[in-house]
């Protein structure tokens, strides 16, 4: 997710990109599906939590979210992808 995919002021998330499997292995970012590009409303606790996360942390590099500790995006990882929760900036995913 990067900072471009968030209205804060509409509470919305613009569902632009997702992380498939490829062929062969290793992972890829490309647009969603055929028609799955959306918008995702937002409850108010969730803004204020990717707020709060923005405040402590920043954004790394082309306006990634979760970065690692030098500021570039966090490759996807089977443990970020269908695995268990997503690998965070303050600790592994557990």
């Amino acid at each position: 997710m990067k900072t471009e995919d968030i209205n804060f002021l509409r509470r919305e998330l613009n569902v632009r990109r997702q992380v498939q499997h490829k062929v062969g292995g290793g992972l890829e970012i490309r647009p969603p599906n055929l028609g799955s590009e959306r918008i995702v409303f937002l409850p108010d606790g969730l803004v204020q939590m990717l707020a709060r996360h923005l405040e402590q942390f920043g954004v790394g590099t082309e306006g990634w979210l979760v970065m690692s500790n030098n500021g570039t995006a966090l490759p996807p990882t089977r443990r970020t992808v269908g695995g268990s929760r997503p690998a965070h900036p303050s600790g592994p995913a557990t």
